[in-house]
């Protein structure tokens, strides 16, 4: 294993194992710390997290490594030692954006759900399989979408048009080169993506429209905490946006201009950076809202209170040569 190889995964090592934790955190105190009125943003708020530790979690066995300037990635970590399949590392990055698009998603289905708490929608009332079922639509076509043009840019080894020497050839895994089938699928993301990006603008301005058009009928206690909510969401979402989108995009234009310099540690730093963002996401989401704070303030005190209880001792023996009267 080279020096970056080497860096590359002790880098994972770290961002994995310590999201491990965030994500038991964080799904443990909203389940358990989420009061009714905010039922309609804990739910949404589940489904990125799950989406999100979904990609943590793979990445802690395997790590699809860039191999610019060929349009390769080679599999690292534990899983790449016991097999050997070009089948595993497709799989892999498979799974790393389709969860990356179903996070984006995710956030569109969040935002929806904060415009119909302050709209009153009644759909929120509604049995909870047609809430499911309204995040499943979504979910289930795009990520159909998806998975049609990442089959039509993944190829075998054999079938990719350079030449690949053969001490590189453990573990790798190729895709093609040669358009259309090199851009549709990143096409398709990016389409997602400035999609996803025009939704939440719009339901941003509509809950904010919202808010300002009920002023009058509401108290002003309830759309003090109407908008904090939807301020502290608008915040949570840059993170994936900033840490994750931005990442992508980068890492989409120097894997197509495979020849440019430093493409292959840029597309790795990307990697990197796109499963960072999930710890950042957890911590974010545990401080941004008052009732998941305390919760985790209240976990520490308890913990620190465990740790710090002294129960004081009396000796029997000086109990009995006390002089008696």
């Amino acid at each position: 294993m080279s020096a970056s190889d080497a860096i590359f995964d002790r880098a994972l090592d770290v961002i994995t194992i310590t999201s491990v934790f965030c994500f038991a955190a964080t799904f443990y105190i909203i389940i358990k710390h989420s009061p009714k009125y905010m039922a309609s943003l804990s739910r949404p708020l589940l489904n990125i997290f799950a989406w999100n530790s979904l990609v943590n979690g793979l990445f802690l066995v395997a790590r699809p490594l860039p191999m610019m300037p060929l349009t390769c990635f080679k599999l690292t970590g534990v899983l790449s030692m016991l097999v050997k399949s070009e089948d595993l590392g497709h799989l892999v990055v498979m799974m790393t954006f389709l969860a990356t698009l179903n996070v984006a998603i995710g956030l569109v289905i969040s935002f929806s759900f904060r415009y119909m708490a302050i709209t009153g929608c009644r759909l929120l009332q509604a049995r909870r399989i047609w809430l499911f079922l309204y995040a499943a639509v979504p979910h289930s076509v795009f990520s159909a979408g998806y998975l049609w043009s990442y089959s039509m840019w993944a190829i075998s080894m054999d079938e990719y048009r350079g030449v690949i020497p053969q001490s590189l050839r453990e573990n790798l895994f190729c895709f093609s080169s040669e358009a259309p089938r090199s851009f549709i699928c990143t096409l398709y993301l990016f389409v997602v993506i400035a999609l996803v990006v025009g939704a939440l603008v719009i339901l941003v301005g509509l809950s904010f429209y919202e808010l300002h058009k009920n002023e009058k009928i509401i108290s002003e206690r309830t759309a003090k905490m109407q908008r904090k909510l939807l301020w502290n969401l608008i915040v949570l979402s840059g993170i994936p946006i900033c840490l994750g989108g931005t990442p992508f995009m980068t890492f989409a234009v120097f894997f197509f201009q495979n020849e440019w310099p430093y493409g292959q540690v840029i597309g790795a730093i990307c990697l990197v950076m796109m499963t960072l963002f999930g710890p950042v996401m957890c911590v974010a989401c545990l401080l941004f809202f008052e009732n998941y704070r305390k919760a985790l303030i209240g976990i520490f005190l308890k913990k620190c209170t465990h740790v710090v209880t002294v129960t004081q001792v009396v000796s029997i023996a000086k109990l009995t040569s006390q002089p008696t009267r």
